[in-house]
């Protein structure tokens, strides 16, 4: 019976009885501290290893339960002190969640997959001169291969650790203030998982001989 709803189990006209029998039983019941904290401590253990999800039910039904609700900057605030306290003492339940390795790669993959449902013009462009000289590069922008968490545009797939990124210059000096300092970024976080990084940019992408000069495939 184990992980079955009381409807599964009793059905549903039974299921309610049952439930309000409980919601009486419980009336003026009172957990003590320590009771509280080692149910804490469960649920957070299984949240970590997977075992206890976040339902899309449960989310729904705390948004609707706001609705038409105005808080006052009393509420408002002491809403916001709790939250920062928790994700400064890393104890907030959505950073438990977050640092389960699987549910987060689980995560992004989706973020991504879901932003990247169709090739930007750089990527389409590069994957031409791919098909074109029979070049051993695969696109998986889309999501479909993360280091560390991060999502190259290409890698090789000859069994070399070479992964490819196509930009546009202007992007990457708005987000980090120069070209320099995005590919120094992503350098050094590839070649921690011992992979060398291609840089191409759009006007690399506009001379198909200066791009296979770049990536060696001449």
């Amino acid at each position: 019976m184990k992980g079955k709803t009381y409807e599964e189990i009793y059905g549903k006209e039974r299921a309610k009885i049952i439930k309000k029998k409980v919601i009486e039983s419980h009336k003026g019941y009172k957990r003590s501290d320590e009771s509280k904290l080692k149910q804490s401590k469960t649920l957070k253990k299984q949240y970590k290893e997977g075992k206890r999800k976040v339902h899309e039910n449960s989310i729904n039904s705390f948004k609707n339960c706001r609705i038409g609700s105005k808080l006052t900057e009393k509420h408002k605030k002491s809403i916001s002190d709790s939250v920062q306290k928790r994700l400064k003492n890393g104890t907030h339940i959505f950073q438990t969640i977050w640092n389960n390795k699987n549910y987060k790669e689980k995560h992004i993959k989706t973020v991504i997959n879901n932003s990247m449902k169709c090739l930007y013009s750089l990527e389409k462009k590069f994957l031409e001169i791919v098909k074109k000289y029979n070049l051993p590069y695969k696109y998986v922008g889309n999501g479909d291969f993360l280091l560390g968490f991060k999502n190259p545009d290409f890698i090789n797939i000859n069994g070399e650790k070479i992964c490819i990124e196509v930009y546009y210059p202007y992007f990457k000096i708005r987000d980090y203030k120069s070209c320099k300092n995005y590919e120094e970024s992503r350098t050094n976080h590839f070649k921690k998982y011992a992979w060398k990084t291609i840089f191409l940019t759009n006007e690399d992408l506009k001379n198909e001989e200066k791009t296979l000069l770049k990536i060696g495939g001449i």
